[in-house]
């Protein structure tokens, strides 16, 4: 099934690293002895992450807002059952109006670009933030609803030309990948993908200072191809090739020559 296989193709992209840069948020705490106690996870879904962060020592106890009634339920019944101190509610982070100095930890990870309202929400964390409090952000912050600049596209489809067909067949949906192109807005998985991602580090670093992290990604997230990363795992050229555009990757952030799309920051209200 197609389930399977993109299940296939993330276990690949794993084993052969292609998330290796990004940050791990206990780990960038641990480094900067933040210790906060009390914690919001926005657009929670079911829960998984604020689990995670609270068993690997990141706060005593977690609040997460989700938009779906479905996996809020889920979420409710994982942190009962595992007996921890996560409460839940219901909310759109578009219309959020949040508790002030309530919170030492707000956390915002694959959200934002889902956001229209991203000043509004913006405040509001601000405001709920208490002294020293801070904020994770990790998101796309690439280009407004996958509308990528030419210099991105003209880089991506010269790269891509260069490999051989093998390394071009994607497994997951089955296809020759020949060229990237721009997305086509009305047809995105929602209505609110991307809706202002190239947006977010604007308003965001306008009410917040950066206390550690950085931004990365300028074309690994095209190039190679999703339902690749089996046929690159498989052989030593394969997993070499693979290298090169990890190098290439990081390169083009470095020396500007790409504005980067993904970002991982811890914050603090300017």
């Amino acid at each position: 099934s197609r389930n399977e296989r993109v299940a296939a193709d993330d276990a690949a992209a794993a084993a052969i690293g292609r998330n290796r840069n990004e940050l791990h948020l206990p780990d960038v705490l641990t480094e900067l002895a933040i210790a906060p106690l009390d914690g919001l996870s926005l657009a929670c879904g079911a829960g998984r992450h604020e689990r995670s962060l609270l068993a690997h020592g990141v706060c005593d106890s977690f609040h997460g807002i989700d938009v779906a009634h479905d996996a809020l339920a889920t979420a409710r019944e994982e942190a009962s059952a595992a007996g921890l101190a996560i409460t839940y509610s219901h909310g759109d982070l578009n219309d959020l109006v949040l508790e002030e100095d309530r919170f030492d930890l707000v956390v915002a990870r694959g959200c934002l670009h889902h956001v229209l309202r991203l000043e509004h929400l913006a405040d509001q964390i601000a405001t709920t933030l208490r002294p020293g409090g801070v904020l994770w952000v990790d998101d796309y912050v690439g280009e407004t609803q996958f509308q990528y600049d030419d210099e991105r596209l003209e880089v991506v489809n010269y790269l891509l030309a260069l490999l051989p067909e093998r390394y071009r067949y994607d497994v997951v949906n089955q296809r020759l990948v020949e060229q990237v192109h721009r997305r086509e807005p009305g047809n995105l998985s929602s209505p609110f993908e991307s809706i202002r991602s190239g947006d977010i580090l604007d308003v965001f670093l306008d009410r917040f200072e950066v206390v550690a992290g950085h931004q990365y990604r300028s074309v690994l997230h095209l190039v190679p191809p999703v339902g690749t990363y089996e046929t690159f795992r498989e052989t030593d050229t394969g997993r070499t090739l693979f290298e090169m555009f990890v190098l290439l990757d990081q390169l083009f952030v470095d020396l500007g020559v790409l504005r980067p799309v993904r970002c991982q920051y811890l914050l603090r209200p300017a």
